[in-house]
C-alpha cells in the first residue's frame, strides 16, 4: 500500500517576490510624500491666513470673512488631492465639499457621469462651486426657502472632446444682472478661461442664474479617468 502523498507547494518565482516588495516600498514612499505636501500644504494655508488677519486688522467681520472662507475651500480641494497623490479629484466630491461647507446639499440636484478632474480644474471648479454657491445664499436660490440648484454635467461629442457643465438656479427671488463684476465674476471668466480653456457664460433669466461651463476634456478630465464610468445622479 502505497503512503499519501505529501501536497505539493506552489512556488513563486524569487523575481516575483522583489517586484511585490519594490511596489510595496514605492507606495509606501507615495504615501509618505503625499503626507507631507499635505503638512506643507497646510503650514503655508496657515501662515496666509495669519498674514490676512494682520492686514486686515481692524476691518469688518464681514470683510475679512470671505477670503477666509476661500482659504477653506482651496484646503478642502488640496485634501482631496492628497488622497490621490496629486493625480486627479472626483468631481462629485468636489461639488460635495462646497455644499455640506454651505449646508445646502439637500436642496441641490447634481447629475452627471463619474469623472475625477484634473488638479488645476479640482482646485478652480472648486473655487468657482464655492463662489456661486455663496452668491446663491446672498442674492440667488438659496436666500429663499423654496430656492433650489440643478447642476449637471456631461463629456459632449464628438468622440466626448468637450467637457460640459450647467449650473442652473430657481425658485429664489427675481434675478437681474449685477451692476459690476465681482471678483466671483472674475474668477469665473479669467481663471478657468486661462489655465483650462474653459468658456464661461452666465446668464440672469428672471427664475434664476445660469451658469455653463464648456472646455477641453483633455485639460478637464484626469488621465487615469478619462471616460464616464457612471452615474452620480
Amino acid at each position: 500500500m502505497e503512503a499519501p502523498s505529501k501536497p505539493r507547494r506552489r512556488s513563486i518565482p524569487l523575481g516575483h517576490n522583489l517586484d511585490m516588495v519594490d511596489r510595496i516600498q514605492v507606495e509606501r514612499r507615495q504615501a509618505l510624500l503625499a503626507a507631507e505636501v499635505q503638512h506643507r500644504v497646510q503650514n503655508t494655508l496657515a501662515v496666509v491666513q495669519s498674514l490676512a488677519h494682520m492686514s486686515f486688522a481692524g476691518l469688518p467681520r464681514e470683510v475679512v470673512a470671505p477670503f477666509e472662507q476661500r482659504l477653506l475651500a482651496l484646503a478642502g480641494v488640496h485634501n482631496l488631492l492628497v488622497q490621490t497623490a496629486w493625480e486627479g479629484a472626483d468631481l462629485h466630491s468636489v461639488l460635495e465639499l462646497t455644499s455640506d461647507a454651505f449646508h445646502v446639499r439637500n436642496r441641490m440636484e447634481i447629475s452627471g457621469p463619474a469623472v475625477s478632474v484634473t488638479p488645476t480644474a479640482a482646485v478652480l471648479y472648486g473655487l468657482a462651486f464655492h463662489e456661486l454657491c455663496a452668491n446663491a445664499i446672498k442674492h440667488g436660490a438659496f436666500s429663499s426657502a423654496d430656492g433650489r440648484l440643478d447642476l449637471t454635467w456631461r463629456l459632449v461629442e464628438p468622440h466626448q472632446s468637450k467637457f460640459h457643465l450647467v449650473w442652473r438656479e430657481h425658485g429664489g427671488p427675481p434675478v437681474t444682472a449685477p451692476d459690476r463684476e465681482g471678483f466671483g465674476s472674475r474668477l469665473l471668466k479669467r481663471a478657468l478661461v486661462a489655465q483650462l480653456g474653459t468658456s464661461v457664460i452666465i446668464r440672469y433669466p428672471e427664475d434664476g442664474l445660469v451658469c455653463e461651463f464648456d472646455g477641453p476634456v483633455q485639460r478637464h478630465v484626469a488621465p487615469m479617468l478619462d471616460l464616464a464610468l457612471g452615474s452620480c445622479s
